[in-house]
């Protein structure tokens, strides 16, 4: 597991607004300062069809040096940002979305790419590494979503794009839980409540019986996919999809991935880019594929 900096100094910001015409786009990345979130940026910022790239970084510290790779690798004409951000963290979400909402006044594309894995030796307890898990990679990822969907509303085309791995797929569950996580009429406080029962399994060392899944990290991306289709449902307006990049060479598998991290943002590009894609999909391969 990456080490995170509970202490993490709050950015100087909002900015002021930067002057851009009603056709200019706006793409959102988390966790874009290295690996598959960094390519993302690049990709997206090579495609002609953002003039606006704005990236998270987990450090303050990582702020000005993401932004100069980033400018050294994109079109002159395309502008690039960059700002703090503790997934998981309520105050961290709010400061992101005042920036934003300053800057530009809406997003176009979100990436919903930061989160955190442990090492498979790590020695921290399972109930922490569950819960730790899910607050940043679930239940963080939906409370930044949430706080950001008034700026997506206002977008050209909006798009959200939550990358997830190929451990977050249905057949870890058992087929009782698969129902209960495809159900049509599934709100997002029912998942919400699925999965504090299955933290709570968790606690009680009995999850397996009751037919969840092993890892702490794909359930906590089985239930981003969930909740994906569920604002896809709830926001009609708004291109909500799921995309496995892949077992990508990235610091969080200490670079033992089959695949480079900028083929695997390839994938992410697709929905991110294509016309008319469908809602709630789940991409793979480069392709929509069976979640």
């Amino acid at each position: 597991m990456e080490p995170r900096n509970k202490k993490q100094k709050r950015s100087a910001m909002p900015r002021d607004k930067i002057p851009m015409s009603s056709n200019e786009r706006v793409a959102v990345i988390t966790g874009g300062e290295k690996g598959i979130g960094f390519n993302i940026a690049v990709q997206l910022g090579q495609s002609g069809l953002f003039q606006h790239i704005c990236v998270t970084c987990r450090e303050e510290s990582q702020v000005e040096s993401t932004v100069d790779s980033l400018k050294k690798k994109l079109p002159p004409d395309v502008k690039v940002c960059s700002s703090p951000l503790e997934l998981g963290d309520t105050t961290s979400h709010e400061d992101l979305g005042t920036t934003l909402a300053a800057m530009y006044g809406k997003i176009d594309v979100l990436v919903n790419n930061a989160g955190l894995a442990y090492d498979e030796d790590d020695e921290t307890p399972d109930e922490e590494q569950c819960s730790n898990t899910l607050n940043i990679n679930f239940r963080g990822t939906c409370n930044l979503t949430e706080e950001l969907l008034p700026l997506l509303r206002k977008g050209s085309d909006p798009r959200i794009i939550n990358v997830v791995s190929e451990q977050g797929h249905l057949n870890q569950l058992s087929k009782k839980r698969q129902k209960q996580f495809t159900a049509k009429d599934l709100t997002m406080e029912e998942l919400f409540d699925l999965m504090e029962e299955y933290e709570k399994d968790v606690q009680e060392g009995n999850h397996l019986d009751k037919g969840w899944g092993q890892s702490f990290y794909g359930m906590a991306d089985l239930a981003l996919v969930a909740a994906s289709q569920v604002w896809a449902h709830n926001e009609p307006d708004i291109t909500i999809d799921c995309v496995d990049p892949g077992y990508c060479k990235t610091d969080m598998t200490h670079q033992k991935g089959d695949r480079d991290p900028a083929e695997g943002a390839k994938c992410v590009v697709i929905p991110a880019t294509c016309e008319n894609p469908p809602t709630g999909a789940f991409y793979a391969n480069n392709e929509i594929a069976s979640w």
